[in-house]
């Protein structure tokens, strides 16, 4: 027979959900057992029930399991990790030997990893990482799921930590957070993506159809403009009017990985922040495009540079009488092809680099 010296606060029913391990094999357990508590004297024996248990189907060797225990004085459950090994001893019948360790601590500390892992730990939003998990599940659930994604960027936000202090700024994060989540739909994902931009992914319902996906992002966040407006000063008993510029994009019109419509969306947010406080911009590829073609220029423009590519010309001026007074000096930047460069696309690149 199997016996276990009982712990102090023994479990009178358990509900065990377990593994058991062998050889590289691993089969899931499921049962729940009413135990024998035995008499109340120290030294009592509980014997469990379960086949595991019985000697006569444990082969021999090491077997892990990992239990759910319920404590019989506080009524909590803890994990508990068991190791059973089957021995065999001269002149006595098999016994079987259980080492329990308590698991709390390391749940624990597993679970507070995992929440610096995907929380951030000002507002207590999810975070970026969090944020794509969740979109790329969204996405693999439903192929045919529609998400409205939104890069919010509050406008000021420097000035007012530079003018208020970093108190106040983590404040006005924490109460536009709490804003966001607050009137958005439990199925709406709301995150920090870092400093102050925020996200909002929106699943759409795929019977509905995008006729004017401008006017949607525009009046979502205008209605989100309208709830920070409202109830910021209220919460941050501070007299500021904030706004926020948005990129957003739409998936599957923009279709691609949760990173790239991420990427686009912050694409969107660049082009939008130039137009003034509280713009919005649906992405557009030709968005991508300018990019590219600006990065591309500027890898040209260095070569360019370092061969002395650039040449001058002049341009002449006269007074009233038509007299030569004078000449004006022009950069100008000629391609291998021929083909010149407008100045006004690379004068503006080489003097913000």
């Amino acid at each position: 027979s199997c016996r276990w010296r009982r712990q102090p606060h023994p479990p009178a029913s358990v509900q065990r959900e377990y593994r058991v391990s062998r050889g590289g094999q691993r089969r899931h357990l499921e049962q729940q057992r009413r135990g024998e508590s035995g008499d109340q004297h120290r030294g009592a024996v509980f014997r469990p029930r379960h086949p595991a248990f019985d000697n006569n189907h444990v082969p021999r060797g090491q077997h892990d399991l990992e239990w759910i225990y319920r404590r019989l004085d506080t009524g909590e459950t803890f994990p508990a990790d068991i190791s059973l090994i089957r021995l065999r001893l001269e002149d006595r019948p098999p016994q079987l030997l259980l080492r329990v360790r308590d698991l709390s601590v390391q749940r624990r500390q597993e679970e507070q990893l995992r929440a610096m892992a995907y929380r951030d730990p000002l507002t207590g939003l999810p975070n970026r990482t969090a944020a794509l998990e969740w979109m790329q599940r969204q996405i693999e659930r439903d192929p045919a799921a529609r998400l409205l994604v939104l890069n919010l960027d509050l406008d000021r936000f420097q000035t007012v930590k530079d003018t208020f202090g970093t108190e106040i700024s983590d404040r006005l994060l924490i109460a536009t957070g709490r804003i966001l989540r607050r009137h958005l739909p439990v199925t709406t994902l709301v995150a920090r993506l870092e400093s102050d931009e925020f996200l909002v992914v929106q699943p759409w319902p795929a019977a509905a159809e995008f006729t004017d996906p401008e006017a949607l992002v525009k009046g979502l966040a205008a209605r989100l403009q309208k709830h920070l407006s409202d109830q910021l000063a209220d919460q941050m008993q501070l007299d500021l009017q904030q706004s926020f510029s948005c990129g957003a994009v739409i998936y599957p019109i923009d279709s691609g990985s949760p990173d790239a419509l991420l990427q686009h969306a912050n694409t969107a947010l660049a082009k939008a922040r130039p137009l003034g406080h509280g713009s919005q911009l649906l992405y557009s590829p030709a968005f991508s495009t300018a990019i590219e073609q600006r990065i591309q220029l500027e890898v040209q423009l260095e070569d360019v540079l370092r061969e002395q590519g650039l040449h001058l010309v002049y341009q002449p001026q006269v007074d009233r009488h038509g007299a030569l007074v004078g000449a004006e000096a022009l950069v100008r930047w000629r391609q291998a092809d021929g083909t010149l460069v407008p100045p006004d696309a690379f004068v503006p690149l080489a003097e913000s680099t």
